[in-house]
């Protein structure tokens, strides 16, 4: 029990040390759209990589570009 104590206090001193950083503005990025298509190029060559079928890999871009349309909603 000690030896996880000895351990969570660390992780926790570095969470909080990493989480009073600044925020960062990424509308410019988001309506750029260089984000976007790295990202579907990331998942397509995981697609390719890992052998999805189609019906899978369909469902795969659907679900990841209806992500991305919901980001840029929200910044618009």
């Amino acid at each position: 029990m000690r030896t996880i104590r000895i351990l969570i206090i660390p992780v926790l001193i570095s969470l909080l040390a990493f989480s009073c950083q600044e925020k960062k503005d990424y509308s410019q990025a988001i309506t750029d759209g260089s984000y976007f298509t790295k990202a579907q190029n990331r998942v397509t060559e995981t697609i390719i990589h890992d052998i999805f079928s189609p019906p899978v890999a369909a469902r795969i871009y659907s679900y990841s570009s209806l992500a991305a349309y919901e980001v840029a909603a929200a910044t618009d």
